[in-house]
């Protein structure tokens, strides 16, 4: 994965974050006992959230670029000026600064951190298999008589 499309992912993830975090605080500061109303508030959280890449477009880190001549000399402010009275090109080669790593190692412990949970699920799901296969069907006279 590239440096930008890491970047890019752990800014939405910090903005998805926030967004839950603001729509929690709301939920709790507005008490609503509604079903209906608080499913429809988490779903419209969830479609904004999901509607972020969209609706703010992914913007590529800003490249520090530097002009560095062949042969070690700081660059002139005019290429081919005379330099020390010869006649010489210099022939300009862009580097780039590095970037910080930091947004691979926040993209690691996500996708740890995705990893662990579905395996914690699927411990749970394994679980409830086990409990289910030791389980022992229920007869009609069993059940409870209401009426």
């Amino acid at each position: 994965m590239t440096e930008t499309a890491l970047s890019n992912l752990v800014a939405w993830a910090v903005q998805v974050g926030m967004l839950a975090l603001v729509a929690a605080v709301v939920t709790r500061l507005v008490p609503i006992d509604a079903p209906v109303v608080r499913y429809a508030w988490w779903r419209t959280a969830l479609v904004i959230c999901l509607a972020l890449p969209v609706i703010q477009p992914w913007q590529p880190p800003e490249a520090l670029t530097s002009v560095v001549a062949l042969d070690g000399t700081p660059p002139s402010p005019v290429l081919g000026a005379v330099v020390s009275g010869s006649a010489s090109v210099q022939s300009p080669v862009i580097t780039r600064a590095t970037a910080p790593r930091w947004p691979s190692i926040i993209a690691m412990v996500l996708v740890s951190g995705a990893l662990l949970r579905l395996a914690w699920l699927g411990a749970g799901l394994m679980r409830l298999r086990r409990l289910r296969n030791a389980g022992a069907r229920a007869d009609a006279s069993d059940a409870p008589d209401f009426f």
